[in-house]
């Protein structure tokens, strides 16, 4: 049954805003006497009502997958990951293309270093939706040590593996998605490190590599770019939020000369 009253913008209005139905409630046969309504009169009404609510509401979901591929629309159906858990750091980044932003939340267990939970929420289209989903599902209960760096080349070799090729305008969506998720990341390894008590600044919060052990490790190797310290170390090689200073550690000697 339909309230009588409530218009069907305002439905409209809701169920795109919320992505959920609107709750309708029956007139009481009271109020509709007082109101000087006719029964068979109120249940035309709200049967013309159902009616218009239902075509809406399949409006708004063809609007939602239908003009995307179905590899996208597909993922748009699924059913979303369990809310953002509490302590959860997070990270953000935007288009400036298109103006629209992706939050990443991820909690991870500091005993199991474990990525315990992963939520993305975004106001982008669709293909930026799906981006972000697909980072949800393929990140979810992954141990930090097997991240391999997480580079932009892999996790946007992920997205397309799943979801195919976008079009060359919706480029920008997936790397937004992977942005904000290296930026939760990069959050993630500052509050450690902070967190780190120790004669030299911890590096590497997924291996516990601290300044004084990179130093030791450049030095010993004459590395003179990351990949040289693959056998010394394996700081970077996690959720790859420290690969940027440890580049500025391995031009040090460079800017000294």
């Amino acid at each position: 049954m339909l309230v009588v009253g409530r218009s069907l913008m305002d439905a409209g209005r809701f169920e795109m805003e919320t992505g959920a139905a609107p709750v309708w409630h029956a007139m009481p046969p009271a109020v509709a006497k007082k109101r000087n309504i006719a029964p068979n009169l109120l249940t035309a009404i709200m049967l013309v009502l159902k009616r218009a609510v239902v075509k809406a509401q399949r409006s708004v979901e063809i609007q939602r997958v239908g003009i995307y591929p179905e590899k996208i629309a597909e993922k748009l159906r699924e059913n979303r990951a369990v809310a953002a858990q509490e302590g959860a750091v997070r990270g953000r980044s935007a288009s400036f293309v298109c103006g629209c932003l992706a939050d990443a939340s991820i909690y991870v267990d500091n005993d199991a270093q474990v990525i315990e939970n992963i939520r993305f929420a975004t106001n982008g289209c669709g293909f930026m939706t799906a981006a972000c989903l697909v980072l949800e599902s393929s990140l979810k209960d992954r141990v930090l040590a097997d991240l391999n760096g997480l580079s932009d080349a892999e996790l946007a070799d992920g997205i397309e593996s799943e979801l195919g090729e976008f079009p060359a305008e919706r480029d920008q969506c997936a790397e937004v998605a992977v942005e904000a998720l290296k930026a939760a990341f990069a959050q993630l390894r500052q509050a450690r490190a902070s967190e780190f008590v120790g004669d030299s600044p911890l590096i590497c919060t997924c291996f516990g590599v601290s300044e004084d052990d990179l130093t030791t490790a450049i030095n010993e190797t004459r590395a003179a770019k990351f990949d040289d310290l693959r056998e010394a170390t394996r700081a970077g090689r996690g959720c790859g939020a420290c690969r940027m200073l440890i580049d500025e550690m391995l031009d040090r000697p460079k800017i000294q000369a």
